[in-house]
């Protein structure tokens, strides 16, 4: 597992972009503070955080409806940024 990896010197980056963030409610390989902190660094109105319930981390990838509701509401946020 990537303990030791840092998304925040990446964040800096991120100015002007528009930034989904999909977390599970009961994500196993990511801790929920870190994905918070990184949302709040990340500067700008174009973000959203968006927590899928039930879920855990793999189910995000393995459950096909799950997965189809993930990318379905990308879309929805990205469009008016485009």
């Amino acid at each position: 597992m990537f303990v030791s990896y840092s998304l925040f010197p990446s964040v800096k980056r991120l100015i002007g972009t528009s930034m989904p963030m999909v977390v599970a409610d009961g994500d196993d390989h990511t801790s929920w503070d870190l994905v918070a902190d990184v949302y709040e660094a990340i500067s700008g109105p174009r973000k959203r955080f968006e927590v899928f319930r039930p879920s855990r981390h793999l189910t995000l990838y393995d459950d096909g409806a799950r997965a189809r509701a993930v990318l379905a509401a990308d879309p929805v946020f990205l469009s008016p940024h485009l």
